[in-house]
């Protein structure tokens, strides 16, 4: 058996899995040069089809492949190093997190040892949104769809090998199977790319591509062989430098890297000195280990807001790489060993004690709810409810998150009641309307204190992702709503002459068409006689600020006065303001204007923590940017257009 793995090894393969590894681990850490390099995923992808499909077929042209060998020989690579990564995280997280986290990993650790964690991140989470910084097992989505992948590719081949006896079939198997999952990913990513990046559907292709390339593996002209490892390197290396998570991806834009790792294992390139050198041999070894740990610190460096330090990345690179060596020597080689010598049965006894035990303990916390009885995270609840978000669940008018515990919900239909809500004076005049999407929400208190302050009562009309436009078509998470309150606001024009709208900006800002939009609804309002409003957008931050004040409440960590903001936003409101300038009565407010500065921008107003998440105020700080406004002279229903511009730029005065 030992012959046999050194007759088979391939020292280009191992050196394409370290630079697959090195792309994802730098891309993660924010490493400047490596914006693509979530490329190296889709180049694991190729690698693990190429060798899948060289098992398979090898095994079915000598009849002597066994489908049971093949899975536990999965299960001896795969699972081991996980159920350890597992049980280390749900004992980090006993001590470390607060419940709804530790709830959470527990969720997605049940997930991660059943090899279903894609499923459950395509339903909860963006692979490239900043929420992923909250996912410490996200990365075995990739996991997940492999070995979705193993169960079903040798049971196809197979079939396909016995009703087909010719040579050629398996090879035209693979390529009708990976032209029918190529142009389902390229539509579905310009469409909903949240599954096509996470489902096995719209990820085959890939590794069904590295079972095309070992079909052809013996084949072509040695001269052109001899090309194809450069060229497929120098495709690598651009799909690293080039790419942008922005784009539709996988799509047709992932063919790059994919046909990259294609003709580097149709070259049998193994005098590269590149792939097949010390070092790159080394991390090849550990690849699988140096993928599992990383991420977690990843996580790790933005749960303490460590990030930006240069000293603190490189540190964490470098754990990734020492326990991914850990890993190696002392559970992935052991355990592969070890098992290798037991029966199938004794096999799949060891893969099912393994499993059940990280499931079942991730399982007790997951329906424990994270355990909030554990004495260190006793004042969880009491920092929790400093920081409430105001929407309908909490007593205020936002339709998504109906029971007020910071999950959310999804499509929720339109009951009447949603088109009755109020805040400010609920015995003054009906006088203003406040619409929009959850970024009209979280500045409701802030509406609402300067409308008790006038006596007026604030028809709000605001649902998750629903934008405060006509023109577009988008229509928010809960479609039924967004619709119902776009009738609502042209209703209440007639008799409620102010109209207020905020949104999330620079999120409708990358459609195209945004300004064209804003300009056609605000003239629609206006045609009607009413006084539009338009709030600018707040601060959007790369971490969850208030996520970050609860933890240092519960543990005694130091919350941080200012945090890095994005771009987005100030970019999102200087739109907005040229445009508001074309539209006679409109006016231009910015409620957070003069909380950025050239390093960061302010989390606290006057003492109080004013953020829920990464990008929406909590009531208590909303409330708290209202005082600071009113004390600074603004009245925001009734100010001129000049005055008001005034305040949004120089909010000190």
């Amino acid at each position: 058996m030992q012959i046999s793995l050194v007759q088979n090894f391939r020292a280009d393969i191992n050196g394409l899995r370290a630079l697959a590894v090195l792309a994802v681990v730098l891309y993660h850490f924010d490493v400047p040069g490596f914006a693509g390099g979530f490329v190296g995923v889709d180049v694991f992808f190729v690698i693990s089809g190429f060798l899948m499909t060289k098992i398979i077929v090898e095994g079915l042209r000598t009849g002597r492949f066994s489908i049971w060998n093949f899975y536990a020989a999965r299960v001896r690579r795969i699972v081991p190093a996980l159920a350890a990564l597992c049980l280390a995280l749900l004992v980090y997280g006993a001590f470390w997190l607060t419940p709804p986290d530790f709830e959470r990993l527990g969720r997605h650790a049940a997930s991660s040892i059943g090899f279903v964690s894609n499923i459950v991140y395509w339903k909860d989470v963006d692979y490239f949104g900043n929420q992923k910084y909250d996912q410490w097992l996200l990365h075995t989505w990739s996991l997940s769809v492999e070995w979705q992948f193993y169960l079903m590719f040798p049971v196809m081949l197979m079939a396909v090998s016995r009703l087909f006896r010719r040579p050629a079939a398996l090879t035209v198997a693979l390529v009708v199977l990976l032209t029918v999952s190529l142009g389902l990913s390229a539509t579905l990513s310009f469409t909903n790319r949240i599954p096509a990046f996470y489902l096995l559907p719209t990820r085959a292709w890939e590794m069904i591509a590295g079972g095309v390339v070992f079909m052809f593996a013996s084949s072509g002209p040695a001269r052109v062989r001899s090309l194809a490892g450069p060229l497929g390197l120098v495709l690598i290396a651009l799909s690293m430098g080039l790419l942008r998570s922005e784009g539709p991806w996988p799509g047709y834009l992932a063919m790059l890297p994919v046909a990259g790792a294609g003709l580097v294992l149709w070259a049998n390139y193994s005098r590269s000195r590149l792939l097949c050198n010390p070092v790159t041999q080394f991390l090849g070894d550990s690849s699988y280990s140096i993928y599992l740990w990383h991420w977690p610190l990843t996580v790790l460096l933005h749960q303490y807001v460590l990030e930006d330090s240069a000293a603190w990345t490189v540190a964490a690179i470098a754990a990734s790489v020492m326990l991914g060596y850990a890993s190696l020597r002392w559970i992935e080689t052991p355990s592969r060993l070890m098992l290798g010598r037991w029966s199938l049965r004794a096999n799949g006894v060891a893969f099912g004690l393994s499993s059940a035990m990280v499931a079942s303990a991730a399982g007790l916390i997951w329906a424990g709810q994270g355990l909030p009885e554990r004495p260190n995270v006793q004042r969880f609840a009491d920092a929790q409810s400093r920081i409430r978000f105001a929407n309908i669940g909490n007593g205020w008018c936002f339709v998504d998150n109906i029971d007020g515990d910071g999950s959310g919900a999804k499509d929720i239909k339109y009951r009447p009641s949603f088109s009755q809500c109020h805040v400010g004076d609920p015995n003054g005049a009906a006088g203003a309307v406040l619409w929009g999407d959850s970024h009209a929400a979280h500045y409701s208190p802030f509406v609402a204190a300067f409308a008790r302050e006038k006596r007026i009562k604030v028809h709000e009309l605001s649902s998750a992702a629903c934008p405060p436009l006509f023109d577009t078509p988008d229509k928010g998470v809960h479609p039924d709503v967004c619709a119902q309150f776009q009738k609502d606001v042209l209703a209440a024009v007639s008799h409620e002459k102010t109209v207020i709208i905020a949104g999330r900006w620079d999120w409708y800002m990358r459609q195209a068409g945004f300004s064209d939009a804003v300009e056609s609804t605000l003239r629609v309002l206006t045609g009607r006689g009413a006084d539009v409003v338009v709030l600018g957008q707040s601060p959007l931050f790369f971490t969850g600020v208030g996520k970050q004040y609860v933890y240092a409440t519960v543990f005694g960590r130091q919350y941080p006065a200012e945090f890095r903001g994005a771009e987005g936003p100030a970019v999102a409101n200087r739109v907005l303001q040229s445009v508001v300038a074309k539209v006679p009565g409109v006016r231009y407010v910015e409620p957070t204007a003069g909380l950025c500065n050239g390093h960061g921008c302010q989390v606290q107003i006057d003492g109080v923590p004013a953020f829920f998440d990464a990008n929406h105020m909590n009531i208590a700080g909303a409330e708290a940017l209202a005082r600071r406004a009113r004390s600074r002279g603004l009245s925001l229903f009734e100010d001129a257009p000049d005055r008001v511009a005034a305040l949004s730029e120089n909010p000190a005065k």
